[in-house]
């Protein structure tokens, strides 16, 4: 019977994120990265050999991941670019070119195109965010005035900042981490995205008596301020004719 490799023997310590504090992760995101950035860059300049030995200069790569836009469309110019790359370009050393400035990108240019892109993207006149004061937490709006593929743009961004060891500075709570990770959010995280619904709610389920429905008047609806205009959005089906007792 044949010996099992090494290979297979080894003890993968990355399976095991709890071992390491945050610092280590850091370093090891940081070091995937470059790790994956040199295959990327090696790939082009293979395919660049290759292309200049059968002489077609004109179908080479750049080994860069380069963006060109402006900064008076900076949303529109950065959903065309990314749209245009497939994964493997996403995955080379980023490079940004803002139109009109000679400005050499050796870091500063890309980390202030980051700024401006979320900024612009987190500006209340497109709906995508509601920001909650108690909190100082963000969370995905209920009313949208912007394309789906714009959240998708987020999330590029917000990967492409990591890849580029760039720090993004947006306040989403630990429920979009368990989201992402198919953990489902309860009351705490509620709690800790609007502490006075979470305080309510959970006062609601504290409440000792048997007259929950004489006493709230409650029905599984919610109330929403969007731009003024008072909405009332159902939290189940048929939600307004569903009073809230003690046994739902």
């Amino acid at each position: 019977k044949a010996r099992p490799s090494i290979m297979q023997d080894a003890v993968r310590l990355c399976s095991y994120p709890f071992i390491f504090d945050a610092q280590a992760k850091t370093k090891m995101l940081q070091t995937d990265a470059e790790l994956q950035m040199q295959v990327a860059v090696n790939g082009a300049n293979l395919q660049n050999v290759f292309m200049l030995l059968t002489l077609e200069p004109l179908l080479a790569r750049s080994p860069f991941l380069v963006l060109h836009v402006r900064r008076s469309n900076l949303v529109g110019d950065a959903l065309r670019e990314l749209s245009i790359h497939s994964d493997i370009d996403l995955k080379k050393p980023l490079k940004v070119i803002f139109d009109g400035e000679e400005a050499v990108d050796a870091g500063g240019v890309t980390k202030e195109f980051f700024l401006l892109l979320l900024k612009e993207l987190l500006n209340p006149i497109y709906g995508m965010f509601t920001y909650y004061q108690d909190s100082n937490l963000l969370w995905f709006s209920d009313t949208c005035f912007v394309e789906h593929n714009w959240f998708h743009l987020i999330g590029i961004t917000c990967g492409l900042a990591i890849y580029n060891s760039t720090v993004v500075d947006l306040h989403f709570p630990l429920a979009l981490y368990k989201k992402l990770l198919n953990v489902k959010p309860g009351l705490e995280d509620l709690k800790e995205l609007s502490p006075t619904e979470g305080r309510s709610l959970q006062e609601l389920l504290d409440y000792p008596g048997e007259d929950i429905e004489e006493t709230f008047c409650l029905n599984f609806t919610i109330c929403r301020e969007s731009y003024g205009v008072i909405e009332q959005k159902q939290l189940i089906p048929g939600g307004e004719t569903v009073t809230v007792c003690k046994e739902n």
